[in-house]
């Protein structure tokens, strides 16, 4: 059975969830104050008919702190066994020390080291070059065993994929949108001289799209992270066991 998973950002849409839905994802993959406002009511809600899907950001060593917190509480109050998507080695890192039983490791899509981008190639590459999948070869996934991943994402660029489709692992891929690039520096941080404006969270509310140029289709910033739209890919379900919408 292939599981649907889906991303959900406030209270409001808890009640537009999906009937084919097993997974309920929540937190933010590019930032860590992009959580939802309601995030602790939000599990609440979930855990008893979902299993639970945190999904966590690349972290600043200022984010430590809160992240640590964070976690914390959510290990409180989710009853069950959840997953925890990681997109940042350190929090990896801490996790190995942390080891609970509870969580199931699933490393994020932000560190599948795939060829992103969204630009015209002109000729001047293979496309099989482009759609290796590094993470997915059997040294990094013995390696990433050992530190008890049970699960990897990865995106479907515009060259789509290609890997062993044996590989001993679950796997994940994400609908609609495929991550481009990301930046440590959000738009909306900037003042104008730097970077030290105020987080208002407008990233929940307002994106910024881009066209023309080198690029073959439209993308857009949603904060720290570039997405593009994709369309389903036939094969995808030949691989994956679990798709994640985070947009729906």
């Amino acid at each position: 059975m292939v599981e649907k998973a889906y991303l959900v950002n406030d209270l409001k849409t808890l009640s537009n969830i999906p009937d084919n839905a097993n997974v309920i994802y929540i937190g933010s993959e590019y930032c860590l104050k992009a959580f939802p406002s309601y995030y602790y009511e939000i599990i609440k809600k979930c855990e008893k008919k979902y299993k639970i899907g945190i999904l966590t950001p690349p972290l600043l060593e200022s984010d430590r702190k809160r992240f640590m917190q964070i976690f914390s509480k959510t290990i409180e109050i989710i009853g069950d066994s959840f997953d925890i998507i990681v997109n940042d080695w350190g929090v990896l890192n801490y996790l190995q020390e942390y080891k609970s039983e509870k969580i199931n490791i699933v490393l994020g899509r932000l560190l599948s080291y795939q060829k992103r981008g969204n630009q015209k190639l002109y000729g001047l590459f293979e496309k099989s070059l482009l759609s290796y999948v590094p993470v997915l070869n059997t040294l990094n996934i013995n390696f990433l065993k050992k530190l008890g991943v049970k699960r990897i994402e990865i995106d479907i660029p515009p060259w789509g994929v290609k890997f062993n489709p044996n590989v001993d692992m679950s796997i994940s891929v994400y609908l609609p949108f495929t991550v481009q690039s990301y930046t440590i520096n959000c738009p909306f941080m900037f003042s104008g001289t730097s970077w030290n404006r105020k987080c208002k969270r407008e990233c929940l509310e307002s994106y910024l799209t881009y066209t023309g140029g080198d690029s073959f289709s439209g993308f857009t910033q949603c904060g720290k992270i570039y997405y593009s739209e994709i369309k389903a890919q036939d094969n995808i379900i030949n691989f994956a066991d679990r798709i994640v919408y985070i947009r729906w």
